[in-house]
């Protein structure tokens, strides 16, 4: 519920501080905290394809996603119950700051060089 207070400031597109385009590459959690270690989106064509990796092995392979209203939506290549939402607070050229659906902590990627 404290959390509602924040959608609205990044509802609309104009005032997201993400575009697909820069969300392209891949990402490492920077927080204590956050669902991905290392993350990349990537754009094939009309695809939206995500990859995970946990200590340097593949998590999440074959995943897509979307960015819509300001919140990167996450599916799993088959299970469904693995899909996550970020809704993205702020953002620079190269950090994205989080806020998993659910959860109470804000996570924070670096977009890797």
């Amino acid at each position: 519920a404290a959390l509602l207070f924040l959608i609205p400031l990044a509802a609309s597109a104009e005032q997201c501080p993400v575009t697909e385009n820069s969300l392209v590459g891949a990402w490492e959690r920077k927080s204590k905290s956050g669902f991905f270690e290392e993350m990349s989106f990537e754009i094939e064509g009309k695809q939206r394809l995500f990859n995970s990796w946990l200590h340097q092995r593949p998590e999440i392979s074959g995943g897509t996603w979307k960015l819509e209203n300001c919140t990167i939506f996450i599916a799993h290549p088959t299970e469904k119950n693995l899909s996550v939402e970020f809704v993205v607070l702020k953002a620079s050229k190269n950090r994205i700051h989080v806020h998993e659906v659910g959860e109470k902590d804000i996570s924070v990627y670096q977009l890797i060089k």
